[in-house]
């Protein structure tokens, strides 16, 4: 699970969201997302499923925000990240 603190907090239906939490991704998430054809919708409905937040909540996100969510999100595939345990042997 990653943490994401905002530098442009937003408010949405008078909720103000100042950080994020971004759950690791599965393949079913990836399944999921693989049926909007546009890359940017793809995107978008992937990070909904990731961070439990709606469509209208992450689309009020700063640009900038949303970088970091993209870091955040590219950060987690990648292998051997400190503190997870080493893939077995296969």
């Amino acid at each position: 699970m990653k943490h994401i603190k905002l530098d442009h907090p937003v408010t949405v239906n008078g909720t103000t969201i100042r950080d994020i939490k971004m759950r690791r991704p599965k393949v079913r998430d990836e399944l999921a997302a693989q049926t909007y054809k546009e890359e940017a919708e793809r995107e978008l409905m992937y990070f909904c499923s990731l961070t439990e937040l709606t469509r209208e909540e992450l689309e009020e996100l700063d640009l900038a925000d949303w970088g970091k969510l993209q870091k955040a999100f590219e950060e987690m595939l990648q292998p051997g990240k400190p503190g997870e345990p080493p893939l077995p042997d296969r």
